[in-house]
């Protein structure tokens, strides 16, 4: 899997995980995340460029052929005062795709929710 980012800070992601879940669900709501059963497929430091920016799974996601897929990434900067963002190339969607950022400044926490319509 690969975003590729048109502009983003450059500061190392630590504990970045990428989740994947299938789900019935056709859009993401603003009120909360969707919890599937989620298969941790990457996590590892990770510093972000411009360009294309490539995931190798370590654990292999075992799709079922015909549920959408849900996207989570996070990454814990504890301690961080640098506000962190990245741009990537998107296509428009018919339905609420992304659900953008919660920030929880305290401990830096970030996640990112995306939704794969099939």
């Amino acid at each position: 899997m690969s975003f590729s980012l048109t502009s983003t800070s450059t500061t190392t992601r630590t504990g970045y995980t990428i989740r994947l879940g299938a789900t019935s669900s056709t859009a993401l709501t603003t009120s909360s995340f969707l919890a599937p059963t989620f298969t941790t497929v990457f996590s590892s430091n990770y510093t972000p460029f411009v360009g294309t920016n490539l995931f190798t799974f370590s654990t292999p996601f075992v799709w079922d052929g015909s549920s959408n897929i849900v996207i989570e990434t996070c990454w814990d900067n504890i301690a961080s005062t640098a506000t962190e963002s990245s741009t990537a190339t998107a296509q428009t969607t018919s339905f609420n795709s992304v659900i953008s950022l919660i920030e929880l400044r305290l401990q830096e926490l970030q996640f990112v929710e995306l939704l794969i319509h099939l």
